[in-house]
């Protein structure tokens, strides 16, 4: 089915229980060069490698546990600045994950929780 959209953007989602199936590898622990690859090395297989969004470079991906979390501003705000970079440039999800870190959680959040096609 999305082979067959052929979708202008891409959004993943993964976590660091994807390394062993060869996913998207996000999430606490997880350095930002290792999340570009995993995401780079998912866009490359057949199928994938053929859809507008990776020509374009428009390939991103999320940690997929924001869905349980509270913390899944940091998804929506990220997602406005790939769906609507214009509108949206003044947003900036690690400015945001910085605060959150210094000023609500008890344990800061260290690790890669979004990542762009390189």
């Amino acid at each position: 089915y999305l082979i067959s959209k052929d979708p202008d953007i891409y959004v993943a989602t993964g976590g660091a229980h994807m390394a062993a199936k060869k996913g998207l590898v996000l999430g606490a622990g997880i350095d930002r060069q290792t999340a570009a690859q995993s995401l780079a090395s998912l866009v490359a297989s057949p199928g994938l490698a053929d859809l507008t969004a990776v020509s374009k470079k428009h390939v991103y991906g999320f940690w997929h546990l924001f869905n349980d979390s509270p913390v899944h501003i940091l998804m929506i705000e990220a997602m406005a600045r790939w769906y609507h970079p214009d509108l949206f440039a003044d947003i900036d999800p690690q400015a945001t994950l910085d605060e959150l870190n210094e000023r609500f959680l008890a344990v800061p959040m260290k690790g890669t929780y979004w990542v762009e096609l390189e």
